[in-house]
């Protein structure tokens, strides 16, 4: 979780998670539908580089809001409820596998129960997928018809925040190259032990992280 937190403010330090959310936001999000898709690849991605559910919520709904904000929708609005749902839906349902599963297998690992971080995804996957589907769709049915009146402005207010961040900085591309090392170690190993684990994956990466 100490991890999980360091990572968190490393990126929300260099604004990286901020950028490939909006990214994704930018370039799929064409209708609505498509928006839940990106909010939700987005948080795939997102939850990944940050193992922490609560900073991965945070930074989803910091985002949101200012989508909400530049569109001046009303906080009572439906497209605004809508955007808002559809980034916490996409924070946390992608989140699931890798914070609230893999805390929940760490303290069983101990009673001789044996598993790979992969064929523990694969596993999760479809329950994810099936938990986005009747989350999205409840949503949809709720206020996609009046998002849609708003979806362009949404993109567009995306790729200015995006336009914003200009281009990569060093500190992103390093941030960048650690986290996906540190998730290539935690995804390749085989039984989890305390060698293996994702937490040792990130504590070999602290002294590097502490020197940025």
């Amino acid at each position: 979780c100490m991890c999980g937190m360091l990572i968190g403010v490393l990126m929300e330090k260099t604004r990286l998670a901020n950028r490939i959310a909006l990214f994704t936001i930018s370039r799929v999000g064409t209708t609505p539908i498509r928006m839940y898709i990106a909010f939700l690849l987005a948080g795939f991605i997102v939850s990944a580089i940050i193992p922490d559910v609560i900073t991965v919520d945070i930074l989803f709904m910091a985002i949101a809001t200012g989508m909400c904000q530049s569109l001046n929708l009303s906080v009572t609005s439906r497209s605004a409820t809508t955007i808002v749902l559809a980034a916490f839906f996409g924070a946390t349902i992608s989140s699931a596998a890798n914070n609230t599963g893999i805390i929940g297998l760490l303290m069983v690992k101990d009673m001789g129960v044996p598993f790979t971080w992969l064929g523990f995804y694969s596993e999760n996957l479809p329950y994810q997928i099936g938990h986005a589907l009747l989350a999205y769709t409840i949503l949809h049915l709720f206020g996609g018809r009046e998002l849609g009146e708003h979806i362009s402005r949404c993109r567009a207010c995306a790729e200015a925040e995006l336009a914003t961040l200009g281009k990569m900085s060093r500190d992103e591309k390093k941030t960048l190259v650690l986290a996906l090392l540190a998730l290539l170690l935690s995804a390749n190993r085989g039984t989890v032990s305390p060698a293996t684990s994702p937490s040792a994956a990130w504590s070999c990466l602290d002294s590097p992280l502490s020197s940025t």
